[in-house]
């Protein structure tokens, strides 16, 4: 009885103490989104610009980027599927993307905010954004439909 109870305990012990890490784990990357686009909203609420949300597609398309740009960082398979039509996009009037590579996420829209061409996409009149990490690399993706 007693080596049962002591194995019951140790199973139930090590269950409360890894659950709390695991459902961490899983919200770090949302908490990792909302941080970054609270932070795009403040920079276009200081421009008084309306503010931005996410939505499935530009989470979809951000994911799909993030992994891209993991191994290599650049803009060609966003401007290689702009010039052929090939966007995840039902339909779109203004996309935009932005990428990164630091291991801190607090520091990617300030990186963005002080280079012109990012804080452009970052001013520009789009509706939806999402903003996705993977390892240490970052894809911004807005759009307007």
């Amino acid at each position: 009885m007693n080596k049962y109870f002591s194995a019951v305990m140790v199973f139930f012990v090590s269950f409360i103490l890894i659950t709390p890490v695991v459902e961490a784990a899983e919200s770090t990357e949302k908490e990792v989104t909302a941080y970054i686009i609270k932070e795009v909203n403040a920079y276009r609420a200081s421009l008084k610009l309306k503010p931005v949300q996410t939505n499935d597609e530009t989470c979809n398309f951000a994911k799909i980027r993030a992994a891209e740009i993991a191994t290599n960082f650049s803009h060609d398979g966003f401007n290689r599927r702009v010039k052929a039509g090939a966007l995840p996009y039902k339909r779109w009037h203004v996309i935009t993307e932005n990428i990164a590579m630091t291991s801190d996420y607090r520091e990617v829209e300030k990186l963005w905010e002080h280079s012109p061409g990012h804080a452009k996409n970052m001013r520009d009149d789009t509706t939806y954004v999402c903003v996705v990490r993977n390892g240490k690399y970052f894809a911004y993706l807005g759009m307007t439909p």
